[in-house]
């Protein structure tokens, strides 16, 4: 056994030591994107089944929106004062007991009101995850925000097949109870590693936290980021299910959604393209979807998946800039802008869809477009000329 009490075994062990709780950040990102997504394709066609109306599809996003606009901003401002630790440990139990209250549910609205808990246990989550690893940046070295996109990228790859399988071989509710199954070993992982370490403590050391103000392009791209996104996810299992496609083969699509989501999460800092490039990408792969012919779908989800990936690597890396105090305000602004777009997007999309699922793709291609006009009429700042 190594002995720890000379300095150079110390900081072997440290640096090993500090490694490990990387990945155990790493995997609670898979793990809870894993179990979020395989919440968010369940719920749709779950509500299928219990006879909701478009609209009533549309409010299913829309009111875990509402929290996600709100709560992501207080926990901003709360991170310098709280302990991390127990911000992800409530997180993950509030979202646990949501997939046990969906499992439960008899009518869409009880859906409705279920997925505001699970929109306030992931807009705490994620800005508490998001200031631990960026923390953790070095000066020289990998970065961790790639490593953050790619597990999470994993995890979303992983979600919807696994509920798509669920689905189809057993029971349109059991996803939830193995999304329950994996919240689980995310509290025994969450309890353990508070116990190795005190990162997830409040270490704020008082100085008073920087007033950077995001400029008005990124805020704009976030809060679409957040609204096409929730779109995607809200209507695409319930128009894939009116096309006759089966819960597996969409679980199969989503699939090489999240695989070319990991593949541009791990190219990104290497890729160039600006934001209205990113942005016509997306209009293109849900131009591509809203075609509604099976071959054509599997492109247009793959585009949509990268576009997605693409948008949300660059923002997040404009966003998460500062020092450490800034940075959880920063993140929990970058969420509830996420929450904002994710609030009103499938709330208007719900009014559209009462006419055509397939009019929801449709209404983003119109919003990107208006939106790279917008911007290039508007002009970037000087701080956000390579972004654009």
């Amino acid at each position: 056994m190594a002995r720890l009490g000379h300095p150079a075994d110390r900081d072997r062990y440290f640096k090993l030591f500090k490694r490990n709780d990387d990945h155990t950040l790493f995997f609670l990102s898979f793990s809870t994107q894993a179990t979020a997504d395989i919440v968010a394709v369940t719920i749709p066609i779950l509500a299928l089944y219990l006879h909701a109306s478009p609209f009533e599809i549309g409010l299913l996003a829309t009111s875990r929106g509402v929290v996600y606009a709100v709560c992501p901003f207080i926990a901003g401002y709360a991170l310098g004062r709280v302990n991390r630790r127990r911000v992800l440990l409530s997180a993950t139990i509030i979202d646990l007991v949501a997939a046990l209250l969906f499992y439960f549910s008899l009518a869409p609205l009880e859906l409705i009101a279920v997925r505001l808990f699970e929109g306030f246990a992931l807009a705490m989550f994620w800005p508490t995850l998001e200031s631990l690893i960026v923390k953790k940046k070095p000066s020289n070295g990998p970065d961790p925000l790639r490593g953050f996109n790619v597990s999470w990228g994993f995890g979303q790859m992983m979600g919807p097949i696994i509920a798509g399988c669920v689905i189809t071989f057993f029971d349109v509710r059991l996803p939830f109870l193995v999304a329950a199954g994996a919240l689980v070993a995310n509290i025994a992982l969450i309890l353990r590693y508070g116990k190795s370490r005190s990162q997830m403590s409040n270490e704020s050391d008082g100085s008073p936290v920087s007033a950077q103000r995001m400029p008005v392009p990124l805020v704009l791209a976030i809060t679409f980021l957040g609204a096409i996104a929730s779109i995607f996810f809200a209507f695409f299992p319930v128009f894939g299910t009116a096309l006759g496609i089966s819960a597996f083969e969409l679980g199969v699509m989503l699939f090489f959604f999240g695989l070319i989501r990991v593949f541009f999460f791990s190219k990104a800092p290497k890729i160039k393209a600006g934001l209205h490039s990113r942005i016509l990408l997306a209009s293109l792969g849900f131009f591509l979807v809203y075609l509604g012919n099976r071959f054509i779908m599997y492109v247009g989800v793959v585009l949509v998946g990268a576009a997605l990936s693409l948008i949300y690597a660059y923002t997040l890396e404009y966003a998460l800039q500062g020092d450490d105090l800034s940075v959880r305000r920063r993140a929990g602004m970058f969420e509830g802008l996420l929450g904002i777009g994710s609030m009103v997007g499938p709330f208007l999309a719900g009014f559209v869809a009462e006419f055509s699922y397939a009019y929801t793709f449709m209404m983003v291609v119109l919003a990107s477009l208006l939106l790279v006009v917008g911007l290039k009429l508007s002009g970037p700042p000087r701080d956000l000329r390579v972004l654009l």
